[in-house]
């Protein structure tokens, strides 16, 4: 026990807090031990309260605590600190508006573009009818190109179908065809993305129908390119190439939209149906509404390929799973109504994260089987 006849000031420091010892009510409480010490009780209080003392300079006397030179330290450092925080702050602010206004004018999409036309334009569709759907993953691969001419000269199709193709596609193009751009690149006049549909028939009408809603918000809207063609037998083929949109993780609002849209274009048309592209159903919620849309619209779907039918998606098993993501799904798909398949099959060509889809029909009373007729060569 030590004595407080025998306590000195620096005792004191040691045995309390410093920040407890400043305050003027205990001062007064303890008088006796600061009468009996080198320090007297007025003097340590004005001292505790210096802002100038110096630990070194005096020996066994009391002086400002580390504590308390630490906080007023930190408080001029944040006096300083606010203006430039309070800048940063804006600067972020200012970044995002600026990038919400660019993105939403670049991500605009623009109607239909047409092709210049080829010579020998063919009055109608003939009456047997190849499809190929293929989703080219924006021209990323430099094969790309060579494989669309391979495809053009072996598999000879009537349509072609391109989600995703860029208007690099446009200058040298492989048939008569339109294009609907759903993204415009800020940065890089006349780059666009969106969906092309090749055929050597000039179609009747052109429309495109762009999605009501952005990926994430702010980015691309999707695109469907709807084209209409005579046919031989004097109905009318109605075309439809759609993209559908992708990032919506926990339900089908915008999805569903989509599908209404299209829905509402194709249940005023009376003749035959052509529905493919990306349908992006990689759940079983989209895929139902997708079958939905097709049952309410007799159209049926081209079920049976020969060949590999996968999803386009390479994640890992790990990010699928957060994503909700069902590789046993596919996502390239084909709808058809009052035509006639004969054959369908996935193309071996791996220029894109995506597998191209030929599929061959009989157009109305063609007969599945015509003499000197044979479907393209795979």
């Amino acid at each position: 026990m030590v004595s407080t006849s025998s306590l000195r000031v620096a005792d004191v420091r040691d045995f309390f807090p410093w920040d407890f010892l400043q305050k003027q009510p205990w001062c007064e409480a303890n008088s006796l031990i600061f009468q009996r010490g080198k320090l007297s009780q007025t003097d340590f209080c004005q001292r505790s309260s210096s802002p100038r003392q110096d630990s070194n300079a005096i020996p066994g006397k009391v002086v400002k605590s580390n504590y308390m030179r630490t906080a007023r330290n930190r408080e001029g450092n944040a006096g300083r600190a606010a203006p430039a925080a309070r800048m940063a702050s804006s600067m972020r602010v200012l970044l995002v508006v600026v990038l919400t206004i660019t993105l939403t004018t670049a991500c605009r999409a623009t109607g239909v573009k047409p092709l210049l036309p080829l010579a020998g334009e063919q009055s109608s569709l003939p009456p047997y009818i190849t499809l190929v759907s293929w989703n080219v993953h924006k021209q990323r691969d430099a094969r790309l190109p060579a494989d669309l001419h391979a495809v053009l000269q072996r598999q000879r199709p009537t349509l072609i179908f391109l989600q995703e193709a860029t208007a690099e596609l446009l200058a040298s193009p492989l048939m008569p065809g339109y294009f609907a751009p759903s993204w415009h690149y800020p940065l890089r006049d006349g780059s666009a993305t969106g969906v092309l549909t090749f055929s050597p028939v000039a179609p009747l009408r052109s429309e495109g129908i762009p999605t009501r809603w952005r990926e994430v918000f702010l980015a691309t809207p999707k695109m469907a390119l709807a084209t209409e063609y005579p046919l031989p037998d004097g109905t009318r083929l109605l075309a439809v190439n759609v993209h559908c949109l992708n990032f919506e993780r926990w339900g089908t609002l915008k999805f569903g939209a989509q599908l209404a849209a299209l829905k509402a274009l194709m249940a005023t048309h009376k003749g035959p149906i052509l529905l493919a592209g990306d349908f992006n159903t990689w759940n079983q919620r989209r895929l139902q509404l997708v079958t939905a849309l097709a049952r309410e619209l007799q159209l049926t779907e081209v079920g049976e390929f020969s060949g590999a039918l996968t999803t386009g998606d390479h994640q890992s098993t790990v990010v699928n799973w957060l994503l909700g993501i069902d590789r046993t799904l596919a996502l390239d798909r084909v709808y058809y109504r009052g035509l006639s398949p004969l054959s369908a099959t996935v193309l071996p060509l791996t220029s894109s994260d995506h597998r191209a889809l030929q599929v061959t029909f009989a157009v109305g009373g063609a007969s599945a089987i015509v003499p000197g007729w044979e479907p393209a060569a795979n």
